[in-house]
């Protein structure tokens, strides 16, 4: 048999005839099929949300079931060209899946997916304690504290602004004030 390079179907027939002139046929096909089936996760792969649940959609070749492994292994139909994982967790953590399809060829895509957890509230405090108030008579004031590295702070109120909090640390410079005119009365 002749290598075929190009994906189809390959039809053989076999034939066998004796003496008497009497046949006898038999018909095999090859199927040749080296492209994977069309398989996508339609949202960002990785989440993180205080709920107890997340849901990801994406779309895959009918017909064909998809199957997850990781933190839950199940099957999913691939109905109408889409595919649906909803999953959920009672504690706070790191969950990891691999959604995948294969088709009867053998030829697979997979995409990899996470979702954390997290209800805890971020770490902030003011060196001089929350609500702290600086009488001074400066033009400015200053505060600096721990923050949860790689979380902005949104600073509010008399000033709007979002400093970063780089490596657990921040120190916030109060814009500077030309008059005593937000100064609150006592």
């Amino acid at each position: 048999m002749a290598n075929k390079t190009a994906d189809g179907t390959y039809v053989y027939s076999f034939t066998q005839t004796d003496g008497a002139g009497n046949s006898s046929v038999v018909s095999a096909q090859f199927v040749r099929d080296t492209v994977a089936p069309l398989f996508a996760v339609g949202s960002a792969s990785s989440a993180t949300t205080a709920g107890s649940s997340h849901t990801w959609t994406g779309s895959c070749e009918a017909g064909i079931a998809v199957h997850v492994t990781g933190a839950v292994m199940t099957s999913l139909p691939c109905s109408g060209g889409a595919w649906t994982l909803s999953v959920s967790g009672a504690t706070d953590g790191l969950r990891e899946y691999v959604v995948s399809q294969t088709d009867a060829a053998g030829n697979g895509t997979s995409v990899s997916l996470s979702w954390t957890r997290d209800t805890s509230l971020p770490n902030i405090s003011l060196d001089v304690g929350v609500g702290a108030t600086i009488d001074n008579n400066q033009n400015s004031a200053s505060w600096s504290g721990v923050c949860q590295t790689g979380i902005d702070i949104v600073v509010s109120g008399s000033d709007n602004q979002v400093i970063p909090c780089p490596a657990g640390v921040f120190t916030y410079h109060a814009p500077a004030q030309t008059s005593d005119a937000s100064r609150p009365t006592r």
